[in-house]
């Protein structure tokens, strides 16, 4: 009998990651029995025979340990395909599943507790949506300031999403997400044809204008177990700069929306290089000091001392700065203040002097003699449009 639930866990080259991942994914406190699907992207031999190992032992591990209850909760299996990309192993594990209901989960992003269970009640209302978990860093992984930066935005931009019940298109990770194979047929699949790092912005795009709403679920966790390093991830971002040349191809209203729109930006280069400058003299810094204290001529705690002095400084000369900006501000402020209220003093001394010269006219239009004259005058010209018409005749 076909699960009602499938997890999809596209893998290429990882073999080890791959084996964490089912571990982890196998402890889940699962609901119902759920189909666990391998799709390996044409990983070559020897690797390929390691990928298979790692699910054939995931799928012992989870016999065995559900072997007294009866049927066991995981039921896992491989396919293989040629290597064609993320979205093409996607597409795959998913055709090769019955289950109405998919969950698509990265080789290297070990699910944390509750991580399933917390896709499956989201989809329990029965609405049309798609649910975004959340990637974090695996506790053990040492975590640099660039790895904090691809969380806080570069590459998982959760704080774009101001409301988890309707989350930008722009923010759909697959790394742990789930939907309605239903939908998945709807958008149009994966788009094989795209390369990697915008095969799912593009494809939550599509699945958005079919009419289902992304919604976020923070506590379906998983933790990404490898860590990131600057020049292989410059290349990913090249990359991700030549896919996102192919979405305009075929969505050009998403030009400033996948950041193709940065190319105009011709200040851009002139900060990299500033900052890289500055980043790079900051370094020498820090070497300098590390010097010292290898030398002998500063000891760790005058290090400590004098870098606490030197941020103190910093952040004096910063809140200083700070104020500066404040008071210019608030002094502009007062500035517009007092020009509006000169504006406004005269505009009313017009409408005083109009209103005045409108309540003089009023009163000299009531005088006697000039009402007999207006009077007159409105006489006059009936005589002469009288005498006008009998001339026409």
């Amino acid at each position: 009998m076909s699960a009602r639930v499938a997890v999809i866990v596209p893998t290429y080259r990882r073999p080890e990651a791959l084996a964490r991942t089912l571990e982890a994914l196998l402890r889940q406190e699962a609901s119902e029995p759920v189909e666990v699907v391998v799709s390996d992207d044409g990983t070559p031999p020897p690797e390929a025979e390691r990928v298979a190992a790692a699910v054939e032992g995931a799928a012992a591990g989870a016999a065995a340990r559900d072997g007294a209850a009866g049927e066991p909760r995981f039921r896992l299996r491989l396919v293989r395909g040629e290597n064609g990309g993320p979205a093409a192993a996607r597409n795959a594990g998913a055709r090769a599943t019955d289950a109405p209901l998919l969950v698509f989960l990265d080789d290297d992003c070990a699910p944390a507790p509750g991580f399933l269970n917390e896709h499956l009640s989201a989809h329990a209302g029965g609405e049309r949506v798609a649910v975004l978990g959340h990637v974090a860093w695996a506790p053990e992984v040492r975590v640099s300031p660039f790895m904090e930066l691809v969380v806080r935005g570069a590459q998982f931009n959760y704080g774009a999403i101001a409301d988890p019940e309707r989350v930008p298109f722009t923010c759909f990770y697959t790394a742990s997400c789930s939907l309605r194979r239903s939908d998945l047929e709807a958008a149009g699949w994966f788009d094989a044809d795209l390369p990697p790092y915008m095969e799912d912005t593009e494809f939550a795009y599509r699945l958005q204008a079919t009419g289902v709403r992304i919604v976020y679920r923070p506590r379906a966790l998983v933790h990404h177990e490898h860590t990131v390093e600057l020049e292989p991830y410059l290349e990913r971002q090249r990359r991700a700069g030549r896919a996102a040349v192919r979405v305009v191809e075929r969505h050009p209203e998403l030009f400033d929306v996948v950041g193709v729109g940065d190319v105009a930006d011709i200040g851009l280069r002139e900060q990299f290089y500033s900052a890289l400058l500055r980043y790079a003299f900051v370094v020498g810094v820090e070497e300098g000091l590390v010097d010292q204290v290898e030398s002998g001529r500063l000891t760790g705690a005058e290090l400590r001392g004098r870098f606490e002095r030197w941020v103190a400084g910093w952040a004096a000369h910063q809140a200083s700065e700070l104020r500066a900006w404040r008071e210019r501000a608030a002094a502009l402020e007062r500035a517009v203040a007092e020009r509006d209220e000169r504006i406004a003093r005269v505009v009313q001394a017009k409408d005083d002097e109009i209103a005045r010269l409108e309540s003089q006219l009023d009163r000299f239009n009531r005088l006697p003699p000039v009402r007999a004259l207006n009077g007159l005058k409105r006489r006059l010209g009936r005589i002469g449009h009288n005498t006008g018409r009998e001339a026409r005749r």
